[in-house]
């Protein structure tokens, strides 16, 4: 199973369109749920290594050395299951938009395929926040009044706007490369296992985001 997930993950990097073939042949589930793992182990070692950049169990500060462990553990548990939750909710709205389109894909195929479309950011991005802390703009102590951002996002280019623009700011930095990236390729592994164009397999994906960013930006 390991040797098949390093085989997949090298095929998102180097020939998606053929691991997105095959998962809509056949799915992977098991390896889906594995990526969603490794990213919450990562997020549990961020959560001790990098208390600021991550809200999940709120401060280790407080905590003592022998309840490290535990914290770690629970923040990955927590960021896992949020993962699983979210994740399935994407897959059950590509379902409904491609029974729409009268496309019969599995449920499983399509939940087996978003979690390797998103591994720029549920595992790289990750890795790199693990190595590389200051990469996030901020803390998350205040995520809610002061959102966080990555500095490999449009943010980092404009921070001027913060106090001037909030709204393009806030917008800008939730256009980021990782996240460009798994954009790109859940595009194209919809438009593959669902055997449609890539501008309706854009529109599919583009909605969700732009309807939560619109939501968010109305409530600012």
């Amino acid at each position: 199973m390991i040797k098949e997930l390093a085989e997949n993950l090298f095929l998102v990097v180097r020939m998606p369109k053929k691991l997105f073939a095959s998962l809509a042949g056949g799915p992977d589930v098991m390896g889906a749920l594995l990526i969603i793992t490794i990213m919450g182990i990562l997020y549990g070692l961020q959560g001790v290594l990098h208390p600021d950049t991550v809200q999940v169990w709120g401060s280790i500060d407080n905590l003592g050395s022998i309840s490290i462990l535990l914290y770690a553990v629970l923040v990955a548990i927590t960021s896992t299951v949020r993962a699983i939750i979210g994740l399935s909710l994407l897959a059950l709205w590509i379902k409904v938009w491609l029974r729409f389109l009268h496309v019969e894909l599995k449920y499983a195929n399509i939940f087996s395929i978003v979690p390797y479309a998103l591994v720029p950011n549920l595992i790289f991005l990750n890795v790199i926040k693990l190595l590389w802390p200051d990469i996030v703009m901020g803390t998350q102590k205040d995520a809610i009044t002061q959102p966080s951002f990555y500095k490999t996002s449009f943010a980092h280019l404009f921070s001027g706007l913060e106090q001037s623009h909030e709204r393009l700011y806030y917008l800008l930095g939730n256009i980021e490369l990782f996240g460009l990236w798994s954009f790109v390729l859940l595009v194209i592994s919809i438009a593959i296992a669902g055997k449609i164009t890539y501008q309706k397999s854009f529109l599919i994906v583009f909605a969700p985001w732009l309807l939560i960013i619109a939501l968010i930006l109305s409530s600012m």
